[in-house]
Parts: structure tokens; C-alpha cells; sequence
């Protein structure tokens, strides 16, 4: 039997409406391309301010800050209906103005003469918070301001919970309205929160980028600042059919930063990745990088929230820094410093795809330096630049020990931390780097086609993964391009009790008609091994379920996915085992702020169309903001929890998820009395979806034992789901699970 995605019918469904909608108001010159002069003007940071204290606008001016990001909030302007007050937003744009500022304002929030002070659904909200956003602009147009709506409407800031439809109709009317009247302003949206590749479709969809310059994502990650790269490369290939390749549509990275709070996120940490945050979204050709938090919001030691900024809490009146900086406002004051007036040219190859060398130049080309550091194992590298003597700074400002390049290249020790060389005088090995011709960092192919790569041609599939591509130039030095489908079909094989789920994603939303064949079973036995699936235009996933007549303990299998005779994807093989515990046999333990009014309660339910075991839905409340969260425990009396045997890779759970932000992850113990913690899911959809919790994965937060990083097997489950809500959040939300598998 077949099964397509609920939310790949509502986008096809809105995605036609939409289109022909938006045909209408086509715009008729293009958005603005945002072309940042050099590295400064890419740089800005989050403030939660209108009127500064003394000295601080100086202090973000001096860490080499260009822009700042803050709200336009819609009833502290519309505070008469239909009448705008911009006293208090004046003084700021004069603060701006006078430091060299720019910014990048969000027109957002509601207001409590519309819709209940809630998000603009009626038509009468939207006409008025497009009246008010059209407002700002008449204000303050022309001063190379970003104008960006509303801010996360993909998470909680559009209750109760998100609604990509009427989100989409609102900034179309805001961008419609502002793009007519101001064809030369930079519009940008939806501040998006975290990745959701399916609330950008939509709004692709709903033609928003015939207005905007680009999606504004919020990139948050509790891993290394690089691993942003995989994401902007799905987002690029999502936007690809949006605008022609002469102008693509651009990512900014609206708002991104490291709690210190976190597992693993040192003050040291938080600048190492505050420095690299804003380097490897130079290299991705970002435009612009908002940096949260400009300084900390409080002092809880439990309240992330609390701990994101540059500088610590306190004011300091009379003091030259008139906040007490953290080493993370050293190392982005060092970054302007060093590189703030110059251009970001290309990356240098090491051979280490983990290792890191940007070249930067000056805007006249007559001078050149280098940013180095490595997000993996520290090691040495030798970069061919010409010989010469080569200052150094460190990633804080200080001084290090000049280096010499010898032999043609240089022997550069890279660590976490982001060091700066600057030739020394009549040292000309980086000008010759930069007169060498620069290839694309990515070159994106409508699948299958050919993709010219140099002096090289590569056919490129849609099933196929993204390729690296080594180039070298006349003085043997390397590029890397990286070359990859904008159409792209992957697929997963996703086990249950009783069938076989197989999962396509189709992310060119091509009408496809395929059919899906298991391979590699073993273990387990099918009734039909082969079955179609229809893809519409529009839609971005489908599943099909093979029903299993039998399955050993341990059960092996993999699918091939064909258009006509030709394999354009694989589902990769997955290797697996059911754990046993059903609802009955678990209950939830409270924890954290033990002062925090909540509750939580549960319904056992049977198996149902998307999900063939049976089902604990879960219903929570917290009343206000706070630390809470709940671990799922072995019930007395029941069967308990699995202890795996061997050295499991995954642990798999169906979770119906309930758009709340809130975070799921798991724990467990190992033989030494270590307790790990995996990396969290944030619960950014609804419906049913197949999390893998990665049992082994670098950087999981631990306690206890000989506390050494090293897995000790056999383990066992502490808990094999904590539902952790965000410290700000309270309400009540409700979250389904089943049908747990162990991978291997």
C-alpha cells in the first residue's frame, strides 16, 4: 500500500494557490542583490535595546560590527490605531547613524488592536500590519537598512502554533506593498528558526523571492559552527528554481550564537565558534551574519537564554568598556581588526576536508592575508604560498611567534582556535595565490545533466550526493568545488513492527513516477519486494509500506530507488532490531525546576495508519517559563527496557511531533557508570516522523565514571526519550511515540 506525506498534499495544494496568486503582483524590477563591500560590512549583532547606555554603541562600533539587528515591535509604534509614534526608534537610527551602523530591522510581533494582539490572520491585521511595516520604510528608506518580517513564525513566535500559509500571505502583502513603492530596499525573511526545508518551500513557493533578496535563517547547532554547510547547501538547492542563476536568491544568517550554558560550550569554546561562526559563512558567500547575543540578558546559571552575549551582564558606568568583555568580544574584535577592511577571496585545500584556510585580500588586490584553523583533530598542514616570513596573531589578539614559509609552502600547526598571518614586508606568496584563476565553490545542475568543473565534465544524477571536485592551479595548488544535484531525490529505509517503511524525498518537487525496490534483505521476509510510487508536482515526500511476514531478531535491508530501468537514488542499508517495551511498560519522571507548576499525562493508543505498534501519546503543561523537562522510565511492575547487546550505532523512534520547539533526546550508561546525553531534536514538526538518535557521535555531553569520552560497552538506557521544553516556553502541547528499533 502507498502512503504520501499530509504535509506534501498541503503543499502542493498551497503551492498552486499561491502561484497563481502571486502571478499577479509579479514585481517588476528584481530584489536587491545585498553585495557587502568588505568582511565588517557581513558583520552585525543582536541587541535588545532602543536607547544605548554611554559607550556601547561604541563598543559594537569597535568590534567591527556594521549592522544590528533589533524589532520595529508593532504596538510600541502603532500605539493609537492608525497612528505611528517613531520617537523612540529615532533616537536609535541617530545612534546608528552617528557610529557608521546600519540596520537590519524585523517588522514583527502583533498588536493588541488587531487579532487580539496575536499574529495578522484578518485581512483587517494584515492590511494593518502592512500599513504599519510601509510606515517604517517611508521613515527610514535609504539608509541601506534590511527590512525583514516577522521573526520565527516558524516556532513560537506564531501561536499557538505555525501556519506557513497565512505567514506566506502576510509578507507577501508586506513585500508586495514595500517592493512597489521602494524597488532599492532589501527585504529578507522569515528569520527563520533553525532548518525547516519545508516551511521554506512554501514560501519559494509562494513566490517571495520575486521580492525579497533572500531566506534570513537562524542556523542555531549545539555542534562546530562548519556543519552549517550541508544546510545552506539544501537550502540553495530548495531556492534553485526560484530565481534564474544569474541571481540567485541569498541566505543570511539572521541570528545564530553559543550559550555558554550548554554541554561542552566553554567561554574559550564560544569564542573560538563566535570567530569561526562569521569565517565559514564568509566562505559560503553569506552576506550578512548576525551574531546573538550582544551581551548577556542575565545571570541565571541554568537560563541559557541568560548566557549567548559578548560581554558579561553588569553595566560599568565611568569605565572605557562599559561592559566587562568576554573572550568571545576579544576574538570578533580581533577578527575585525585583522580582516574587517578586506574581501573574502577563496579557501585554500589542505588535503583535510575538516581543515580550514581562508584567503582574504585588500580591495585594491595589492595586499592579502589568511585566517587558519581546523574544526577536526588538530594537525599540520603545508600550504603552498611562496617563500617569506609571515606574521601571526591569535585568535585574541595577541601576538604570536612569526613563521616562515620555506620550499614554496608554508608549515602551518592548526587548532580550534582561528590564528591570523599577514605576510611580512616584500613577501609576495599570498599575491601570487591571488592572481590565480578562482574556481566556483559550488556549481548546482538540474539532474541528470553534465557539470563543467575546469578542464572536466561530471555527470550528475538526482539520487547522486554531493561531489568534491579537486582542482589545481599553475603553481600546484588546490580548490575544491563541490558539485551536486538542485534537483535532488534521497530516500530512507525506516523499520516498524510488522512493515517496512521506505521514505522519498523529492526536494526538486518534480511530478516523478517511481518504483521502489527493497534489496540487501536479511533477517526478515516480504510479502512484495517491488512497489510504485507517485510523486506530484509540488510534492516533496512520499512513503511506501512493504508488510514483513517475518523478522528474526536481527533483520538487514536496503532500497533501490528507479525512474523507468535507471536507479536515480538508494536508500542506504540499515541494520536493526525491535525493542520490546510497549506503553505499558514505561511512565514519565519529572525533573528540573522542582518549583515549576506542571503536569504531565498519557494515553495508551492502538496502532493507526502511519504507525503499525503501539502508541504513548503524552500530554504536557508547563504554566510558566522555566527549567522542565521529563524522562520516559521503566514502569515497576513492567517489562522493562532493552538492554542492547553489542555496540548499537542508533536508537529509532516514531515521534508525532507538536511544532513546539521543545527539544527530544535520549540517555544511557555505560559499563564504566558514564552517563551520555545524545544531541537533541528540536520538535519542529507535527505528524508522524522517524527520529535516529546517534549513539556514538562526537561532542555528547557526559558525566560520572572515569569521565573519559570513550564509549564502555554493553550500555543501557537511562531513559529512551527526555522531553526537555525551552526554558521560555509554557503552555500545553501534546507529542505521540512509538515503535522503538536499536540500529547497529
Amino acid at each position: 500500500m502507498i502512503a504520501s506525506s499530509r504535509v506534501a498534499a498541503f503543499v502542493a495544494t498551497f503551492a498552486a494557490t499561491f502561484a497563481a496568486c502571486a502571478s499577479a503582483f509579479a514585481a517588476d524590477a528584481p530584489p536587491v542583490v545585498i553585495q557587502p563591500a568588505t568582511v565588517s560590512d557581513t558583520m552585525g549583532v543582536n541587541i535588545h535595546f532602543i536607547d544605548p547606555q554611554p559607550g556601547e554603541m561604541e563598543m559594537i562600533k569597535d568590534a567591527g560590527f556594521r549592522f544590528v539587528r533589533m524589532d520595529l515591535t508593532w504596538d510600541k509604534i502603532e500605539t493609537k490605531k492608525g497612528e505611528y509614534d517613531f520617537t523612540a526608534y529615532d533616537r536609535l537610527a541617530t545612534h546608528l547613524q552617528k557610529n557608521g551602523l546600519k540596520g537590519l530591522f524585523i517588522f514583527d510581533y502583533g498588536n493588541p488592536f488587531y487579532d487580539n494582539g496575536g499574529p495578522a490572520r484578518s485581512d483587517e491585521a494584515r492590511k494593518a500590519f502592512t500599513d504599519y511595516a510601509l510606515a517604517c520604510v517611508d521613515r527610514y528608506q535609504g539608509k541601506g537598512f534590511v527590512w525583514e518580517t516577522l521573526n520565527e513564525p516558524n516556532a513560537g513566535f506564531w501561536k499557538p502554533t505555525p501556519e506557513p500559509d497565512k505567514y506566506a500571505r502576510l509578507a507577501l502583502d508586506v513585500a508586495q506593498a514595500i517592493h512597489a513603492k521602494y524597488p532599492n530596499e532589501i527585504l529578507v525573511g522569515p528569520a527563520l528558526s533553525m532548518i525547516d526545508l519545508r516551511f521554506l518551500a512554501n514560501l519559494r513557493d509562494a513566490k517571495l523571492l520575486d521580492y525579497w533578496s533572500g531566506f534570513s535563517i537562524h542556523p542555531y547547532r549545539q555542534t562546530v559552527p562548519e556543519t552549517v554547510e550541508g544546510d545552506y547547501l539544501a537550502i540553495r538547492q530548495l531556492m534553485y528554481p526560484a530565481r534564474p542563476a544569474e541571481s540567485p536568491a541569498q541566505i543570511l544568517a539572521g541570528e545564530w550564537g553559543y550559550s555558554t550554558i550548554w554541554a561542552g560550550v566553554t567561554e574559550q569554546v564560544q569564542a573560538e565558534f563566535a570567530v569561526r561562526q562569521f569565517l565559514v559563512n564568509l566562505s559560503q558567500d553569506i552576506p550578512l551574519t548576525i551574531w546573538y547575543d550582544w551581551h548577556d540578558d542575565g545571570i541565571n546559571e541554568k537560563n541559557a537564554e541568560h548566557h549567548y552575549g559578548l560581554l558579561r551582564w553588569l553595566h560599568r558606568d565611568g569605565q572605557s568598556e562599559v561592559y566587562e568583555p568576554k573572550p568571545a568580544y576579544l576574538a570578533v574584535k580581533t577578527l575585525g581588526t585583522q580582516l574587517g577592511a578586506m574581501v573574502y577571496d577563496r579557501r585554500l585545500w589542505t588535503g583535510r576536508p575538516q581543515d580550514y584556510v581562508l584567503l582574504f585580500k585588500s580591495p585594491d588586490g595589492k595586499s592579502a592575508a589568511l585566517a587558519a584553523w581546523t574544526a577536526g583533530t588538530p594537525g599540520v598542514v603545508d600550504i603552498p604560498v611562496g617563500d617569506g616570513q609571515y606574521d601571526v596573531v591569535t585568535l585574541t589578539g595577541e601576538p604570536g611567534k612569526p613563521i616562515a614559509a620555506a620550499s614554496g609552502k608554508l608549515h602551518l600547526s592548526l587548532t580550534a582556535a582561528v590564528q591570523y598571518l599577514k605576510p611580512q614586508a616584500g613577501n609576495d606568496g599570498l599575491l601570487a595565490r591571488l592572481a590565480q584563476p578562482k574556481q566556483p565553490r559550488e556549481i548546482l545542475v538540474k539532474a541528470p545533466a553534465d557539470a563543467k568543473v575546469a578542464d572536466g565534465t561530471f555527470n550528475v544524477q538526482r539520487g547522486d550526493a554531493p561531489r568534491m571536485v579537486m582542482t589545481k592551479d599553475q603553481t600546484g595548488a588546490a580548490q575544491a568545488v563541490v558539485v551536486a544535484a538542485a534537483n535532488p531525490v534521497s530516500a530512507d529505509v525506516q523499520p516498524q513492527r510488522k512493515r517496512l517503511a521506505v521514505r522519498i524525498i523529492n526536494e526538486g518537487a518534480e511530478a516523478t513516477d517511481l518504483s521502489i525496490h527493497l534489496t540487501g534483505l536479511n533477517g526478515l521476509k516480504v510479502g512484495t519486494g517491488k512497489m510504485p510510487l507517485k510523486l506530484d508536482a509540488g510534492q516533496y515526500e512520499g512513503r511506501v509500506f512493504f508488510p514483513i511476514a517475518t523478522q528474526d531478531t536481527d533483520a538487514r535491508a536496503a532500497a533501490d530507488i528507479l525512474s523507468g530501468e535507471r536507479v536515480i537514488a538508494k536508500a542506504p542499508p540499515i541494520i536493526y532490531s525491535l525493542d520490546t517495551w510497549t506503553p505499558d511498560d514505561v511512565e514519565w519522571a519529572s525533573d528540573g525546576d522542582k518549583a515549576l507548576t506542571s503536569n504531565i499525562s498519557v494515553k495508551a493508543l492502538p496502532a493507526d495508519e502511519n504507525l503499525d505498534a503501539p502508541i504513548l501519546e503524552t500530554t504536557y503543561e508547563k504554566q510558566k517559563a522555566g527549567w522542565k523537562f521529563w524522562r520516559l522510565v521503566p514502569k515497576k511492575g513492567g517489562h522493562g527496557i532493552d538492554r542492547p547487546s553489542g555496540k548499537p550505532t542508533e536508537y529509532g523512534l516514531w515521534i508525532k511531533g507538536d511544532a513546539s520547539r521543545n527539544t527530544v533526546k535520549l540517555r544511557f550508561h555505560d559499563s564504566a557508570g558514564q552517563t551520555y546525553q545524545t544531541h537533541a531534536y528540536s520538535l519542529d514538526w507535527t505528524g508522524w516522523k522517524f527520529v535516529r538518535f546517534v549513539l556514538n557521535e562526537p561532542g555528547m555531553s557526559s558525566w560520572g565514571g572515569p569521565h573519559d569520552g570513550q564509549i564502555h560497552y554493553p550500555i543501557r538506557f537511562d531513559c529512551p526519550l527526555l522531553l526537555e521544553t525551552a526554558t521560555g516556553w509554557y503552555g500545553t502541547s501534546t507529542i505521540a511515540v512509538g515503535g522503538p528499533i536499536i540500529i547497529r
